[in-house]
């Protein structure tokens, strides 16, 4: 996952020395840093200005993995009907979007579409660290009339 850090150091700063905590170091100003593994991460940022004086500051990170899921229903759908999507997972659900592969889209945990063609529709939640699932969403080839 890619975090990006942001030097708010004034002054006329000639080095960086920033250390991710995960054993990774660089010199650039304002790095991007991909972390591989979840967990709580000490980073330190050194600069040093163009008189020789240097500065430090220290924070925590956490980086987590996040995981979603969803489920349909009904499932299987006829042409026509309300499909609901119920998604879980562990991060903040009012940054998910979904496409529901016709066109039509949402955003939110729980959100309902109408499909108005029947086909496979292949149906994708994002949240907004990038986790992405996709399942097909089957609906028959026409209406049922009873």
């Amino acid at each position: 996952m890619p975090v990006q850090f942001t030097d708010l150091t004034s002054g006329n700063i000639i080095a960086w020395n920033w250390d991710f905590g995960d054993g990774n170091t660089t010199g650039v100003q304002n790095p991007v840093h991909i972390y591989n593994v979840p967990g709580l991460y000490i980073v330190s940022l050194i600069v040093v200005d163009n008189n020789g004086c240097s500065d430090t500051a220290i924070n925590q990170i956490f980086v987590f993995d996040p995981t979603i899921d969803f489920t349909a229903t009904p499932e299987p759908s006829c042409l026509g009907d309300t499909v609901f999507f119920s998604g879980s997972g562990n991060s903040n659900p009012f940054y998910w979007n979904w496409d529901f592969g016709d066109g039509g889209t949402g955003t939110g945990e729980n959100v309902w579409h109408i499909y108005n063609t029947s086909g496979i529709f292949n149906v994708t939640l994002v949240e907004y660290c990038g986790s992405t699932i996709s399942y097909p969403c089957v609906l028959p080839l026409r209406a049922l009339n009873i």
